[in-house]
């Protein structure tokens, strides 16, 4: 049941084999669909070695961000928007240019439930399930604290007890901490790969509770992304050394930027993970369709396609994604459903 690319996916099994969590902890998340842009801006690729300064000048933009390890920059524009992007599409200094599109991360169908009551066992219960899909891989990720995963969310909750000792410190692409969360899918998304339980106490385990996690936030509290915000997450989180790149966002459109940055990703050896989304519809989003990242959709512990889910042609892989226990801020938890919970 899953869709093929143009490349093969030989680097994901070796990668699984080696690390023995690559396939799993990725809390790819279902995104909802923003094919909007923000109006004044344009995410331009330049040609390496071309200089900003001149196309600056000679396109009249401001610089508002650069991302450096792509030869990229979000620029605003002067003048209707089209026009300059014709304009920058012809210089021959310019590799690609694009709208700076609009993502979501996923929402009610992931964190907007009522917070669940749990006691050991629950905890248990979760912990049995886990054994069940990924017994043996789970057990090669104990002891493995040098395998960084990178979650691109909404940050996450740093004091969550099931996160203590789980999380290095992060970066945030957008206003606020990274080791705050006041949207909790990032947080869930984090507890899902790597939660651990408090010493002494009943508590959540993630699908890999060895690995560390490195919290980038790119979305806001409403959940919102720019694909100018996750480009440059991704390249910072290929910078850093992380061996899993997990995006829980998407967009029907494609991005030249966010292309280019999952091949940067890709490129170091990083194995970029996407969640297809939620909605149960035969759509490509981005970056989930790259054929450099693997897209993950959900089914339920029989291997049911999850109701919550796309299945598009660019899927590679389903995953258990029904009804998942994960964290939320302020030391709560959630049962999750979706892409979320799958990749």
């Amino acid at each position: 049941m899953v869709g093929a690319k143009r490349h093969t996916r030989k680097r994901f099994c070796k990668v699984l084999a080696g690390l023995a969590m690559a396939a799993l902890c990725a809390p790819g998340a279902g995104p909802r669909v923003m094919v909007s842009s923000h109006d004044a801006h344009l995410v331009v690729v330049a040609e390496t070695g071309a200089a900003w300064e001149g196309l600056s000048r000679d396109h009249g933009l401001v610089v508002e961000r650069s991302i450096p390890a792509l030869d990229a920059a979000l620029v605003a524009v002067a003048g209707p928007v089209d026009a300059a992007l014709q304009r920058l599409a012809r210089d021959p200094r310019v590799r690609s240019v694009g709208p700076n599109l609009e993502l979501h991360v996923a929402g009610a169908p992931c964190c907007g439930g009522d917070r669940a009551a749990v006691d050991a066992h629950a905890f248990d219960h979760a912990r049995e399930r886990l054994d069940a899909a990924f017994g043996p891989v789970r057990a090669r990720t104990r002891g493995r604290d040098t395998t960084l995963v990178a979650v691109l969310d909404t940050g996450a909750d740093a004091r969550h007890p099931d996160l203590q000792g789980a999380l290095v410190p992060g970066r945030s692409f957008v206003d606020g901490p990274w080791d705050e969360d006041t949207h909790g899918h990032g947080t869930a998304m984090a507890s899902l790969v790597a939660a651990r339980p408090p010493a002494g106490r009943p508590g959540l385990e993630g699908v890999a509770p060895g690995v560390k996690v490195l919290p980038l936030r790119v979305a806001d509290r409403a959940g919102r992304a720019t694909v100018a915000d996750v480009a440059a997450g991704i390249a910072y989180a290929a910078d850093r050394g992380a061996q899993v790149v997990l995006l829980s966002l998407g967009c029907v459109r494609p991005s030249p930027v966010l292309d280019a940055a999952v091949r940067y990703a890709t490129a170091r050896g990083a194995l970029v993970v996407a969640a297809a989304g939620n909605r149960s519809a035969n759509v490509d989003l981005h970056p989930a369709a790259h054929e450099d990242t693997l897209s993950v959709a959900a089914c339920d512990d029989q291997g049911r396609l999850a109701l919550a889910t796309a299945l598009s042609p660019t899927t590679d892989l389903l995953a258990p994604g029904v009804r998942a226990l994960a964290a939320l801020p302020r030391g709560g938890h959630l049962e999750v459903t979706g892409s979320s919970a799958a990749a």
